[in-house]
């Protein structure tokens, strides 16, 4: 007979098989086989050269209910509608004593060599298993073998039942197996070559002892530590381990294979008598380890009685049946897991880190067990690691217990170490105050006087004072503080406490009530003299109580008026700066507002006057002249609002107001601005309504106008939705504006209605505006008996809550739906064509005269689209080509992408400014014109574009004529170089004949 004494890896299935009945307790008490309807036709597994079939779609089960006296002729001779069809998982019928037959039907598919496989059943704890190879219905070759014959029983040695098979060419052959056992009745089948199993069994096998080698080396160390410490722990420990190392070596087979190969009996018993050892040893350890016997005594009387019971509980399960003890093991398993990670829970206070390691080593053993489970369920991957889960968990847990043992004794070890130390230390320190006493004494008597002197000449004001009698001590720093001329005067005032205000009194006495203290008071009074403003700094404390009283009260005061005077002239100082810089800021930003739609105003003026133009040109210039005006008639609106609300003259209306007129009226206007950069806008009605309310018509709509602006201005994509709503309770309407925006950050909300204050600094510069829309609006809110909220997310829109008073509301009729009166008209707006060669067309077909100059090549960098149009159309009349940039970026790329003769640059553009993209083309020597557009004329700012590398610097609006005279100058140095050049070429032609 052959013999192999390699063990396969897959004998892990049926270890998981054992763990799952231990740790999952519906896999021991409430397993259902599982049935399946039966086949006329049975399948044949045809093998290949490499087989990776599953064969359990192969495999064919039949119940014999005859109590195991049906015969293998019976079995051989029943017809295929009695077995029961194939499954794609093992076959598992739970506890059972009944007899079960599987069949399976193979094939040879070399028509020339004949092939050798192995069968393994991977369950090493099977007691009764018989195996029948058939050829044409007749026997071939029968084993007898399982856990209840002898080792030597089995055609293989090895852990687990292994059948040697050989299938001659197109041949084909069929499997018989009669299974029965006291325990799970399953069959793990596979079915390898020999190459393949021989790779699979050294695999397994080298896995196997270094798992086993390792625990036994952490035990025989602990055991060693055991002798060397006589600690209890270390037995305990070395206990578990072993009962741990048992169950797995019985399980897997190794035992059998072994330690007792003609011990059937002990074979069959082990396993139950070995978990619950481990459950008792698990239990004692959990005791010594954490030492419970000191911090919770009858915590440790139910762990120590619930392990003597589980030891009767082990012995008894040598003595009954083999399905009664695991059900009973499985059982102590499920109970001592609570009860000691509980135990370790309630001993957390008293030992942290040894908790926590505890913890760890248990964490670490459960996540093995719940890997093992889940992949036996199919839930995660069925591998080396996941079938070895609860072998890995509680290897690793065996030596996490062996650290923390020595961890434990290591701290045992040092705080035995610092107590001796700190009582040498502290017998020390005894000695030492013995002998200072003595001298100590002698000091505070002189420490005392010198304290009283201080305390006399000191420049503080310094007093004593008991509440019972109203005892005062003070020093002369005091009564000077105070205006008094002698410290007997200031005693003999009953209300000097008081000289600050009965309310500062008040809080002083609160704070010394709550906190016994009261520290960097700085209170001012009147002096008693001079009645000028006096500032002190003011540190008091209850010295001692006694039954509930204060004994005493000390206080120190020093005068701190000339820092006072400092700290508000330097204040005030930082007001006149805060206020000129606003004022700064604000001419600033207005020349800037101002001078961009005067630009276009004038500009396209002047082009409107033009003769030759056609009156569709005409009619867009007059239109574009028109929304300038607008633009900035609602600048010096915004202006003049702000002025009049600061002044207190702002008068504000009570009249009635319908709710939908105004509502629809703030539609039509901001409809217009949605188009134009085509996104929604939309107003929902949140009934039920106030058909009128009493408010400021005209007020109300220019908050709202300035709110919905405000938001299409920051919106590029999706629209926005004005949702009204009305509180009865409070009187209160909420006009709630939100977009689908570029959203506010957080900082960015705190100065966000300040006037002439932006987001930010850039806010300005990609969107425009002053910053006073928001400011107005919050201000008019205010004056209609409400407020402004804004709600917003970074990149994610804004929500402006404007909310109005409605005045009384009794009387008032409440609408569900408002009946619209007439539709809005549609406004058709004419919007100028964009396309480059429409405009390049235009301009042909005008007669307009030309400066008979060379042709340049100019790159105009302006973000404004109106003055790109205005000045564009100029240049183009001059004779030379433009290139358009809408900002810093853009230019530079232009100017390193193009040949250009001269750049005009806007220095206030979004991305990045003029003065910046100035000074980069400098740097990477671009040389050059480039002159400066910019609203801001006063010389510093003219002296920031020529310091920044501009050779010119035109103003806001732009004067066209001036225009002119910089191309003229261009093209005549253009023509002066193109000479320069043609009379060098001829130099050099006349030289070449000469020579």
């Amino acid at each position: 007979m052959f013999k192999l004494k390699w063990a396969s890896s897959d004998c892990v299935n049926t270890l998981t098989r054992s763990i799952l009945n231990v740790l999952v307790l519906s896999c021991i008490f409430f397993f259902v086989p599982e049935t399946e309807a039966s086949n006329n036709s049975h399948k044949t597994l045809v093998l290949h050269a490499s087989n990776n079939t599953d064969i359990n779609e192969y495999t064919y089960a039949y119940h014999d209910q005859s109590e195991g006296a049906s015969s293998v002729e019976k079995i051989i001779a029943l017809p295929d509608n009695s077995w029961n069809q194939p499954t794609k998982k093992s076959p598992n019928f739970g506890f059972t004593k009944d007899h079960y037959w599987f069949k399976l039907t193979i094939k040879n598919s070399d028509a020339l060599a004949s092939k050798k496989y192995y069968y393994q059943i991977n369950s090493p704890v099977m007691d009764s298993i018989s195996f029948y190879l058939l050829s044409d219905n007749k026997i071939e070759i029968e084993y007898h073998t399982g856990d209840k014959f002898i080792y030597d029983t089995r055609p293989i040695q090895s852990n687990t039942f292994v059948f040697p098979i050989t299938v001659g060419p197109d041949r084909e052959k069929t499997i018989l197996i009669r299974l029965q056992t006291e325990g799970t009745l399953a069959l793990p089948a596979y079915l390898y070559n020999e190459q393949e199993f021989l790779n699979r069994s050294l695999k397994f096998f080298i896995m196997q002892g270094f798992y086993f080698g390792i625990v036994g080396i952490m035990l025989f160390y602990n055991l060693s530590l055991f002798f060397a410490f006589r600690t209890r722990e270390y037995l305990t420990y070395v206990l578990y381990g072993v009962s741990v190392i048992t169950v797995q070596s019985t399980m897997h087979g190794f035992s059998f294979q072994f330690v007792w190969p003609e011990s059937v009996w002990w074979n069959n018993k082990a396993i139950p008598a070995s978990i619950l050892c481990s459950a008792v040893f698990m239990m004692l350890f959990t005791c010594d380890y954490l030492s419970l016997h000191v911090h919770r005594k009858r915590l440790t009387n139910v762990l120590r009685g619930i392990s003597a019971f589980f030891i009767v509980v082990a012995i008894a399960s040598v003595f009954i049946p083999y399905s009664v003890s695991m059900k009973l093991a499985g059982l102590s398993v499920l109970l001592i897991m609570p009860l000691c990670v509980g135990s370790a829970i309630l001993s957390y206070r008293k030992s942290k880190k040894l908790v926590m390691q505890y913890l760890f080593a248990w964490s670490v053993m459960f996540v093995g067990s719940i890997t093992l489970v889940l992949s036996k369920f199919g839930l995660i991957h069925e591998g080396l690691i996941t079938s070895n889960g609860w072998q890995i968990g509680t290897g690793l847990e065996i030596v996490i217990f062996s650290f923390a043992l020595s961890f434990k004794i290591k701290t045992i070890n040092d705080d035995k170490h610092f107590a001796e130390d700190e009582a040498r230390v502290a017998n020390e320190r005894a000695l030492k105050e013995a002998a200072l006493t003595r001298v100590s004494q002698q000091e505070s008597i002189d420490n005392l006087r010198k304290y009283e002197k201080l305390y006399e000449e000191s420049i503080e004001g310094r007093f004593q004072l008991t509440p019972r009698d109203q005892k005062i001590k003070c020093n002369q720093a005091l009564a000077d503080i105070f205006g008094y001329e002698s410290v007997d005067e200031l005693i003999n005032d009953e209300n000097f406490l008081r000289t600050a205000g009965e309310e500062v009194y008040k809080h002083i006495t609160r704070m010394l009530r709550e906190k016994r203290q009261a520290t960097n008071q700085e209170i001012s009074f009147k002096h008693r003299l001079t009645r000028l403003d006096t500032w002190v700094s003011l540190n008091i404390r209850v010295l001692r109580k006694t039954q509930g009283e204060e004994l005493e009260i000390e206080a120190s005061l020093i005068d701190i008026t000339q820092r006072k005077l400092k700290e508000s002239a330097v204040k005030e100082k930082d007001i006149i700066e805060a206020k000129n810089a606003a004022k700064t800021q604000f001419f600033a930003s207005m020349s800037h507002e101002f001078r961009t739609p005067l630009t276009a105003i004038l500009g396209y003026s002047e082009l409107a006057v033009d003769k030759s133009l056609g009156d569709r040109e005409r009619i867009s210039h007059v239109k574009t002249i028109g929304h300038s005006a607008e633009h900035m008639l609602q600048l010096i609106n915004d202006v003049l609002d702000l002025a009049k609300i600061e002044a207190q003259k702002l008068d504000v209306e009570s009249i009635s107001v319908d709710l939908y007129q105004i509502s629809e009226q703030v539609r039509d206007f901001i409809w217009i601005l949605a188009s134009q950069k085509g996104i929604s806008f939309d107003i929902e009605y949140q009934y039920p309504l106030p058909k009128i309310f009493i408010s400021d018509p005209t007020r109300l709509k220019q908050a709202l106008i300035n709110l919905c602006s405000n938001s299409i201005k920051f919106t590029e994509k999706g629209g926005v939705v004005l949702r009204i709503s009305c509180q009865p309770d409070s009187e209160q309407l909420f006009f709630a504006v939100e977009d689908t925006g570029i959203g506010l950050k957080q900082e960015q909300l705190q100065n966000l209605f300040k006037a002439f204050a932006q987001a930010d600094i850039t806010t300005s510069r990609n969107f425009g505006g002053t910053g006073l829309g928001l400011h107005l609006s919050k201000l008019i809110a205010n004056k209609l008996g409400g407020d402004i909220s804004v709600d917003s997310e970074f990149g994610n829109g804004s929500t402006f809550t404007l909310s109005a008073s409605t005045g009384s509301l009794n009387d008032v009729v409440w609408i569900d739906s408002f009946e619209e009166e007439g539709e809005s008209a549609l406004i058709e707006m004419e919007v100028l064509p964009t396309d480059d060669r429409a405009e390049s067309s235009a301009l042909k077909s005008s007669t307009l005269p030309s400066i008979d100059k060379e042709i340049t090549k100019i790159i105009l960098a302006e973000d404004n689209v109106v003055n790109q149009k205005l000045i564009s159309f100029h240049i183009k009349r001059a004779g030379a080509e433009v290139i358009i940039a809408n900002d810093g970026l853009e230019a530079i790329a232009a100017v390193l992408r193009d040949d250009a003769d001269m750049v005009l640059m806007d220095m206030d553009m979004p991305n990045m400014d003029g003065l910046t993209a100035v000074s980069y083309l400098r740097t990477k020597g671009f040389t050059l014109p480039i002159v400066a557009l910019s609203g801001n004329i006063d010389d510093a700012s003219v002296k920031l574009c020529i310091e920044a590398g501009c050779t010119g610097h035109l103003a806001k609006p732009l004067d066209l004529d001036k225009l002119d005279s910089v191309i003229e100058s261009l093209n005549a140095e253009i023509d002066e170089a193109a000479s320069s050049v043609i009379a060098a070429k001829d130099n050099q032609v006349t030289d070449d004949r000469l020579h």
